[in-house]
C-alpha cells in the first residue's frame, strides 16, 4: 500500500504541476506504472467519430520487460460493442476489474491475452460530468486480485485526470474567446490593454493610443502612462476599483473615466475588464477594454443641463404664479 500511495502522490503531482496537458497524463502513467506492482499502465480516450463512441489507445507505460502496444492499431477504433459489458459499468463511474481467464468475452479475453494480461483493472475518467475515458492496469505476470481499497484509491487518480481535463477546457474557451475578441476588435473602434500581474508588464494595443490621439510609439506601455492620463477626479475611485478587483473583494472591474487627449481635452471612456488565472487558480493578468463614450456622454450633459434649465424655469414660473 506504501508504493500505491508513492504512486497515487507523484502523479497529483504532476496533474497540479504540468503545464502542458499531454505531458501532464504521460507523466502521471508513468508514476502510477512506475511504483505499482504492474507491467502496463495506460490511457483509453473516447471519441464520437460518425456518431459512434469508439476507444482510442492514446497514452502509455511499460516496464522494460513488457512489449508496448502504444500505435497498434488492433488497440484504437474499435466500438464498446466490441467488448460486452464494459461500457455499462464505466460510463456509470464504475471501476471494472478481473482476471482474464475469468472473462466470458471471448474477444476481450483474445484482446487481453494477445497482450500477456492476466488480471486487470479500468477505472473510469469523467471530464465535466462526461464519460471521457478511462486508465488501465494490467499485471501479465501474476493473476492479481484487486483489493477494494486499492481499487478506490486509483479511482481517486481517475477522478483527479478528469479535474485536470475540465480545467484544460475551460483554459481552452477561454484562449478562444480572446482569439475571438481580438479579431473582432482588429476591425472596431475599441482598445484593448493587459497587465501581467507576474511581470507587471503593461501593454496596449489596437485603438488605445488613437484613442487619445496618440501614434502607438509615442508613449510608454507602463501602469504610469495609464495613470498619468486619468481625471484626477476620477484616480482614487478607478484605482480602488481595481485594487479590489486584484484581491478578489470584487468580481467585476467596470465603469466610466475620463482620460486626456493629446490635444487637451478629456475622453469619456467606458472600461470593463476580465481576470486570467493560471492552472493553480492564481491570478495571473487582466485583460480590459476601453470604448469611447464622448458623443453619448455629451449628449447626456446637455440632456441633463437642459433639463435643469428647465427644472429652473418652471420653479420661477410657479413663484411668479
Amino acid at each position: 500500500m506504501i508504493h500505491l500511495l508513492k504512486a497515487i502522490s507523484e502523479a497529483n503531482n504532476y496533474l497540479l504541476k504540468e503545464l502542458n496537458i499531454h505531458d501532464a497524463l504521460q507523466n502521471c502513467i508513468n508514476a502510477l506504472g512506475s511504483n505499482i506492482e504492474i507491467n502496463r499502465c495506460y490511457i483509453f480516450k473516447n471519441e464520437i467519430k460518425n456518431d459512434v463512441l469508439i476507444l482510442n489507445y492514446e497514452y502509455e507505460w511499460c516496464d522494460a520487460n513488457t512489449t508496448p502496444f502504444i500505435g497498434s492499431p488492433d488497440l484504437s477504433g474499435h466500438t464498446y460493442e466490441a467488448f460486452p459489458g464494459l461500457y455499462e459499468p464505466l460510463s456509470k463511474n464504475e471501476p471494472f476489474f478481473g482476471l482474464v481467464k475469468e472473462s466470458t468475452n471471448d474477444y476481450f479475453k483474445e484482446v487481453m491475452e494477445m497482450q500477456d494480461i492476466k488480471s486487470y483493472l479500468f477505472t473510469p475518467i469523467f471530464s465535466n460530468n462526461v464519460f471521457w475515458g478511462w486508465i488501465g492496469f494490467d499485471d501479465c505476470e501474476n493473476e492479481t486480485i484487486w483489493a477494494q481499497e486499492e481499487v478506490e484509491a486509483l479511482h481517486t487518480v481517475a477522478h483527479n485526470i478528469g479535474l485536470r481535463l475540465n480545467q484544460e477546457k475551460v483554459r481552452s474557451d477561454l484562449e478562444k474567446t480572446l482569439n475571438e475578441l481580438d479579431f473582432y476588435m482588429q476591425g472596431s473602434n475599441q482598445a484593448k490593454w493587459e497587465w501581467n500581474l507576474i511581470t507587471k508588464e503593461v501593454k496596449f494595443t489596437y485603438n488605445w493610443f488613437g484613442m487619445l490621439g496618440y501614434d502607438n510609439n509615442e508613449l510608454e506601455h507602463n501602469f504610469e502612462t495609464w495613470k498619468s492620463k486619468l481625471h484626477p477626479n476620477d484616480l482614487v475611485e478607478t484605482q480602488y476599483k481595481i485594487e479590489k478587483f486584484i484581491s478578489r473583494k470584487t468580481d467585476k472591474y467596470e465603469g466610466v473615466f475620463r482620460m486626456k487627449h493629446k490635444k487637451g481635452h478629456y475622453v469619456w471612456i467606458k472600461y470593463s475588464a476580465i481576470m486570467i488565472e493560471n492552472e493553480f487558480g492564481v491570478a495571473e493578468k487582466i485583460i480590459g477594454t476601453h470604448i469611447d463614450i464622448s458623443e453619448i456622454k455629451t449628449k447626456e450633459i446637455e440632456l441633463a443641463k437642459q433639463r435643469n434649465e428647465y427644472d429652473h424655469l418652471v420653479n420661477n414660473l410657479a413663484e411668479i404664479i
